[in-house]
């Protein structure tokens, strides 16, 4: 599977962008897209675009109101009422995080405030390597919102940029994705290439790393 950030020459032709994933015999496991395009006048070309590429997973991947006293709640009512239309089709919409997302306000941090003012099927897309930069256990975060972790990036951590090289308590975050987050995509990140090696070559790598832990954890 892929996880989009934008569409390259497909933007406008989602039949297109269709046909060349079954040609690359790829899934769509999700995408990255603006809040935007969740908005009520947009909604309906959004979800056409993607049902017809075969995407369920829309996920804002940061918005500045996220982190805003007031405007944080305006923020969260969209994706509620957004993925409540989604709901019928099959679909999901929700929020990745980075490091702000866990400011405070107050004695909570943004992030568990999102998650109580949003309904349980707006998805929290824990990127493992944010969460772990910004000091927090991922795995706690997983047993906290059950079954809303629905798709999260894996992303190397402390260490080498590679999966299984690096310092992410992988040996606990991933039973935790398969207990308690109803996770359905493990999406890797690679942003970093050690060594000289390309971005495919260093996303191999990562990939070979998390199937060995998988397979050390009795997962395929």
């Amino acid at each position: 599977g892929v996880e989009f950030a934008g569409y390259y020459k497909y933007g406008g032709d989602p039949e297109g962008l269709r046909k060349k994933l079954d040609e690359l015999r790829l899934k769509a496991a999700g995408t990255h897209i603006g809040a935007g395009s969740l908005a009520p006048g947009s909604l309906k070309k959004t979800i056409d675009f993607h049902k017809t590429i075969g995407c369920r997973f829309l996920i804002v991947p940061g918005d500045g109101r996220f982190t805003h006293p007031e405007k944080s709640k305006e923020y969260a009512q969209l994706l509620t009422e957004a993925a409540a239309a989604l709901k019928p089709e099959g679909m999901y919409c929700g929020h990745h995080n980075h490091t702000a997302e866990f400011k405070k306000e107050g004695d909570k941090t943004y992030w568990d405030l999102f998650a109580e003012r949003t309904s349980k099927d707006v998805v929290l897309q824990n990127d493992i390597g944010w969460t772990t930069a910004a000091g927090l256990d991922p795995v706690e975060l997983i047993k906290r919102y059950p079954g809303r972790t629905k798709t999260t990036h894996l992303k190397a951590h402390g260490g080498k940029p590679i999966i299984g090289q690096d310092k992410v308590n992988w040996r606990g975050v991933l039973p935790a994705l398969y207990e308690f987050g109803g996770t359905e995509w493990f999406i890797i990140e690679q942003e970093s290439y050690p060594d000289g090696k390309s971005s495919l070559e260093c996303t191999q790598l990562s990939l070979e790393g998390l199937r060995k832990i998988l397979a050390e954890l009795g997962h395929k």
